[in-house]
């Protein structure tokens, strides 16, 4: 039996907001087609039109559309701070880290004083697990505009990679101060005191959650926090409001099965729930067995054979339900 654990050790911003000036526009030439791109068509045509475009692509993860547009950019206008922070993040997330770094150093060399680009550097450091690097840009943003959370944040994902607990709830502690509706730096606060079991967690968790209701990450965490500190009800009533939000949010499911079987032995209960996992996801082999588990806890015999059958016609070497076979062989 487990418990699944979506505990992440740091959740990473997953881009920049970039902003940018009006430029001039560019020759018909080098955009596309009037009605072959709804985003384009909404946009307009404008060198600003595209760089918005090439971000909206990298948001949704259409990598090789997000680099033809900024090219397209970079191309008449050359490689600014805005398109050259665009580009590398690109780059960072086709896997291409190396060439992001080259990006971003090219960029430096004309603008060697700018808060975005210390910004961006301390970002792409961070995800090329260079700390020591991350932290000196972060804090040279910082030192440039000390109103910046973003550069604040970056340096606490850091240290809390490293492992140094105590340095990154400082740095989302200050996020806060300057930021205080910043729901990653909550986040963050509520993982590293959930890593200390400390009661604290929950008040960040529930900060997180007023200022992103439904977020199912959020109740996740919260209710996973309430259950490995033995605070089985307050578990299950957060994990029935993530069902309400998601029914289709297995995970919620499972852990209140678990709950019920392992901690309140409430074996009907347990079997309900992972039933609903089983119907979600057929071929959870843990969720299976631990349906079977709950039957036999039960005295369904039948029923628990059934299931244990079923996690080995999955995977005929799962050892927990050849044993649960031979406990209730008729």
């Amino acid at each position: 039996m487990r418990i699944l654990s979506l505990i992440p050790a740091v959740l990473l911003l997953a881009s920049f907001f970039l902003a940018c000036n009006q430029t001039p526009e560019p020759s018909p030439s080098r955009l596309p087609k009037k009605g072959t791109d709804p985003i384009y068509d909404s946009l307009g045509i404008t060198l600003d039109s595209l760089r918005k475009r090439a971000v909206m692509y990298t948001e949704a993860d259409s990598l090789v559309s997000a680099l033809q547009a900024i090219d397209a950019v970079i191309e008449v206008e050359g490689l600014t701070v805005t398109n050259g922070i665009a580009l590398s993040e690109i780059y960072l997330r086709l896997g291409k880290a190396d060439q992001a770094q080259r990006t971003l150093y090219d960029v430096l060399e004309s603008h060697p004083e700018n808060v975005e680009l210390f910004t961006a550097m301390a970002r792409m450091f961070l995800v090329r697990e260079n700390y020591m690097m991350c932290h000196s840009y972060a804090e040279r943003a910082y030192a440039l505009d000390p109103t910046l959370a973003k550069p604040v944040f970056l340096d606490g994902l850091a240290y809390a990679e490293e492992g140094d607990t105590t340095k990154a709830i400082h740095c989302f502690s200050n996020v806060l101060v300057t930021d205080p509706g910043h729901y990653d730096a909550k986040v963050q606060l509520g993982l590293l005191y959930s890593q200390q079991k400390n009661p604290l967690a929950v008040e960040y968790f529930k900060a997180a959650l007023k200022e992103q209701p439904e977020s199912m990450e959020v109740q996740h965490l919260l209710g996973l926090f309430y259950q490995q500190n033995g605070q089985f009800r307050a578990a299950l009533n957060t994990y029935a409001c993530l069902i309400e939000i998601a029914p289709w949010y297995f995970h919620a499911w499972y852990n209140s099965g678990y709950i019920h079987m392992v901690y309140l032995q409430q074996f009907d209960s347990a079997a309900f729930y992972f039933n609903e996992v089983v119907n979600l996801v057929p071929e959870y082999t843990d969720a299976i067995y631990n349906l079977g588990y709950a039957y036999e806890l039960a005295g369904d015999f039948t029923q628990a054979r059934k299931m244990y059958r079923r996690v080995l016609a999955l995977h005929p070497d799962y050892v927990l339900a050849i044993q649960g076979i031979q406990r209730v062989r008729p």
